[in-house]
């Protein structure tokens, strides 16, 4: 029998391959939780760390968003807009296209918007301009699918910003 020999003086048997087999799955697993352990510290399932947050940015605007989240779980999309670069208007607006605004349900604005638009892919708030100041918008909801959510987000007829975001189950 191979890898089995008997201890010459306590006529028990030993299994030297399971031992061995067995030591290399134990530092497999080990391996593998501190590949957790660090992907979890590094944002990478939500919460904090430095992988946990997106951020774009693009002339007056900006948008932070959540890189990884949770299913059903509350998410929130902020966005800042320079009214200071809006002319000839008291209104802007907030444009989400793509899976953001198909996959994703929307409970609280602030502030309140004062109109909203909803179509197949694309929703739209129209927001009261406060002259002179950075003016954030907060979107909380909570996504209402698994997987990959791609989309864009534009504030204040700005260049679309892209976010992108992982929803774990």
């Amino acid at each position: 029998m191979t890898g089995s020999n008997r201890h010459p003086v306590l006529q028990i048997e030993q299994h030297l391959d399971f031992q061995r087999t067995m030591f290399r799955l134990r530092r497999v697993g080990v391996l593998v939780l501190l590949a957790g352990v660090l992907a979890a510290l590094a944002g990478l399932l939500g919460g904090m760390g430095p992988f946990a947050e997106g951020h774009a940015e693009s002339g007056p605007t900006s948008a932070t968003w959540p890189r990884f989240t949770r299913y059903q779980m509350p998410t929130r999309l902020v966005f800042e807009a320079d009214t200071a670069a809006i002319t000839g208007s008291d209104t802007f607006d907030v444009v989400i296209e793509g899976d953001h605004a198909r996959a994703f349900s929307f409970e609280e604005v602030l502030p309140q918007p004062q109109e909203v638009a909803v179509a197949d892919d694309r929703v739209r708030y129209t927001f009261k301009v406060e002259p002179g100041t950075r003016q954030q918008v907060l979107l909380q909801g909570q996504p209402e699918t698994i997987g990959r959510l791609a989309g864009t987000a534009s504030v204040a007829g700005g260049p679309p910003l892209r976010i992108d975001s992982f929803v774990y189950p």
